[in-house]
Parts: C-alpha cells; sequence; structure tokens
C-alpha cells in the first residue's frame, strides 16, 4: 500500500498542521446571518465513508486576528480508489472569516510526481456560502459525494485511451500557457517559455503520448517551477516560481483538467 494512506492523520495532528481546520466559532468579524460550518465535523463524516485524511494546510493571514480562522485545505484519500499510479482524494476547502465558501472536490493524485491534481466543473464539486446553511445538510452532501467518486475514474480511463500528435500536444501547452501568462493585443502568447518546455517528460513513465501523461507532464512543470526562460516584456532570463498557494493551485489545476475534457471529446 502507497505511504500516502499510511499517513492516516487524527483531528488532532490536523490541526496540528492548520489550527483553523479545528475552529469551533466563526471571527467575530462575522454577522448573525453567518453560518458556521465545521471542518472536522464534514472531515468525520468523510472519515466514516473510509476516507482517510493525510495533509492539511492553510492560507497566510494578513491580520493577526484571522490567525485560526483563514482559509486551509484537508486532502483525504480512499482506499478502494487507490492504484498503481494514482489515488482519487477529496480536497476539503473552509475558511471561518468569510474569505471562501466552503467547497468539497474530487481529483487525482498521481504517485509519480506527488503533485495534486483537481478536478473542475465538469467533475464533481460542491460549493456553498456560509448563508442559510446547516450542517447536517453539508454533512449529507459530503457523504453523498462519495457514491459519486467513480465518474472521475471514468474520464481517467478516457485520457489514457487518447493519443495526442505533436500538433494536438502543442495545442494543450498553448492552451495553457495562455490561461497562466495572457495574450497580447495581436493574440500572441506572452509567455517566457516554450511549448516544449511545458511538455517536457521527466520520467520515463510519461513519454507515452497519451493525453494523460501529456497533462501530468504540462501539470509538473507548471506546479513544480523551476524552468528557464525570457522575460515577454524585457527578454531578461528568469526562472518560473512554483504554485503553493491554495487559490492559484486550484484555479490552475481546474483549468489543466477541463482542457484535457475537451481534448479528450
Amino acid at each position: 500500500m502507497h505511504d500516502v494512506i499510511r499517513r492516516d492523520l487524527s483531528n488532532e495532528q490536523l490541526v496540528a498542521r492548520a489550527s483553523s481546520v479545528g475552529q469551533v466559532s466563526p471571527h467575530h468579524a462575522t454577522s448573525d446571518r453567518y453560518s458556521f460550518i465545521s471542518t472536522l465535523d464534514v472531515v468525520d463524516t468523510l472519515r466514516d465513508d473510509g476516507w482517510r485524511p493525510f495533509s492539511a494546510q492553510q492560507g497566510r493571514i494578513y491580520y493577526s486576528d484571522k490567525g485560526g480562522y483563514q482559509k486551509h485545505m484537508v486532502r483525504l484519500v480512499h482506499p478502494d480508489w487507490i492504484y498503481k499510479d494514482m489515488s482519487l482524494q477529496a480536497l476539503l476547502i473552509n475558511s471561518h472569516d468569510r474569505s471562501t465558501v466552503y467547497q468539497l472536490r474530487l481529483g487525482i493524485f498521481t504517485f509519480v510526481c506527488a503533485n495534486g491534481l483537481i478536478s473542475g466543473e465538469t467533475l464533481i464539486q460542491e460549493a456553498a456560502k456560509h448563508i442559510n446553511q446547516t450542517q447536517e445538510a453539508i454533512n449529507i452532501n459530503a457523504h453523498e459525494m462519495t457514491a459519486k467518486a467513480e465518474r472521475i475514474i471514468s474520464f481517467v480511463d478516457r485520457f489514457k485511451s487518447v493519443t495526442l500528435d505533436e500538433i494536438r500536444q502543442r495545442e494543450y501547452a498553448e492552451a495553457v500557457m495562455a490561461f497562466l501568462y495572457g495574450r497580447d493585443k495581436d493574440g500572441k502568447v506572452k509567455a517566457s517559455l516554450t511549448y516544449d518546455q511545458l511538455l517536457e517528460t521527466r520520467r520515463t513513465e510519461q513519454s507515452e503520448p497519451t493525453l494523460w501523461n501529456v497533462l501530468n507532464r504540462v501539470q509538473e512543470n507548471v506546479v513544480r517551477g523551476g524552468l528557464r526562460g525570457k522575460s515577454f516584456n524585457t527578454g531578461r532570463a528568469v526562472v518560473t516560481q512554483g504554485i503553493t498557494a491554495i487559490d492559484r493551485t486550484v484555479d490552475v489545476n481546474e483549468f489543466l483538467w477541463d482542457t484535457a475534457v475537451k481534448f479528450s471529446q
């Protein structure tokens, strides 16, 4: 069994990694209309369905009184969806200071590169504002998400069955770079990298030109960073930064996944 399964964190261990996960009340600046959603209650519901939490992180704070209330994310894995090269994960995102809506997503985690891949609108995700919510309804929703998990696996099987020629691979890379860097007034991607750099194969396991491998190659190169290029505006040498912030991680990985869905049709 993969090492990620062995990290079955208790609630106390989750809170030690991200104190906001264990918060029991909302920030004092929230209004009476604000509905507090307990992250640990949702974790317990998912745990009852067989999910095992293995990671917790929280965002930075810019005001000291927001400490312990800020945005946070808990990642869970289910032993029924552990495969040789990947696992299905639940990603629970929440806050207690009005900084974000409650979110529960299902995504893919590949063992070969240890980077999380988050599903987009085309797959399974639930979100709820902290208004007129009950903990019971949130927990029921979390329970129902487990029953829908097989849908993601079907998409992975589809991605693995699609082969992309060099032209289609470059089209995928161009779409990603346009998302990351934007385009100028003439429609040219304002990128500091080449398409080939995004498509670079770091692992022999990903050498076959399947859509699944292309997606994972691009994802690892984008998320890890460290690629050397030249600034589009100045021509100066630059090195791409890795992605660590929760919001940016979600946005980028959603786009990667949703673009792959389009390329599989």
